[in-house]
């Protein structure tokens, strides 16, 4: 399977209703990028990072998968897609403050859980926020 990230400039870019809802609440500020997440060329999901200059830590703001696509191992193939992707811009890290969306099939302390078996760690002590380095800084 193929995972592609396809910048997005609007929610409306997006085929299906839950993801164009999800996409129109992603943060409005100049550095976030909107993703769709491409699964041998199908829409799966989307991605938001915060990518601002000056800094070494790109912020994941989200990563969503449409229901159907979950527990199924796509979402470590779009994590790992994205951290290429991270990297690949120039930064040296990646942040996250896991929060699940759908609390009915995810608690946070299983996308913490998720999180730290893709090796992500307290940013900082007593921190939610999780960091992973991406390369030597």
């Amino acid at each position: 399977m193929t995972i592609t990230l396809e910048p997005a400039q609007t929610a409306d870019a997006f085929d299906t209703v839950v993801l164009r809802s999800r996409a129109a609440k992603a943060p409005r500020i100049g550095t976030a990028h909107l993703f769709r997440v491409l699964a041998d060329g199908a829409e799966v999901g989307l991605v938001v990072l915060d990518l601002h200059e000056g800094t070494r830590c790109a912020i994941l703001y989200e990563l969503f998968l449409s229901s159907p696509r979950r527990n199924r191992g796509i979402g470590t193939k779009v994590l790992a897609t994205v951290e290429r992707h991270v990297m690949g811009s120039g930064w040296t890290c990646l942040e996250v403050w896991p929060r699940s969306l759908d609390r009915g099939n995810r608690s946070d302390a299983q996308l913490i859980g998720w999180y730290g078996r893709h090796g992500y760690a307290p940013a900082d002590a007593g921190s939610e926020r999780l960091r992973k380095t991406l390369a030597p800084v």
